[in-house]
């Protein structure tokens, strides 16, 4: 799991947006995380959200 908020960092955050309020970035985090939970990591079988406990 750990491997996968470095990722999500990386991936979401770097260069970091610009952003007018706090309100909006946690939005923009919130979006990418929905949208990533249907991402396959390598040959995995199943998406990202299925493996969650």
């Amino acid at each position: 799991m750990d491997g996968q908020i470095g990722w999500f960092r990386r991936n979401h955050m770097v260069p970091l947006p610009e952003v007018a309020s706090l309100a909006e970035p946690n939005a923009m985090i919130k979006r990418w995380d929905e949208e990533d939970e249907q991402r396959r990591i390598s040959s995995r079988p199943r998406p990202v959200n299925e493996y969650h406990c």
